[in-house]
């Protein structure tokens, strides 16, 4: 999978909550994606707007590493579509 068949995705589904290649300023919660130095790396933003260390998947191909993005996005978008509906928010506080 190539990251436009990903930017589609993301459009066609209404995911939120990520970044790409750092066209903005990374945002607490968002996942972001990045090719750099000829590597992709897929992480993770905590509540502070960091980048969680932990959180970051090196890859040599894109298709692994837009197909890691999209999963971590999905997930992520779930969690927030149970918060809302449980808690009537997505802070993730509550």
């Amino acid at each position: 999978m190539r990251l436009e068949e990903v930017k589609e995705i993301i459009r066609a589904e209404g995911l939120e909550d990520y970044n790409i290649n750092l066209d903005h300023e990374i945002e607490a919660g968002e996942i972001a994606i990045v090719k750099k130095d000829g590597k992709w790396r897929v992480g993770i933003a905590d509540e502070r707007a960091a980048v969680v260390a932990p959180s970051i998947r090196e890859f040599d191909s894109e298709d692994e590493a837009v197909s890691d993005f999209l999963y971590r996005l999905r997930r992520l978008n779930e969690i927030k579509a149970i918060r809302h509906k449980l808690f009537g928010t997505n802070d993730a506080m509550v």
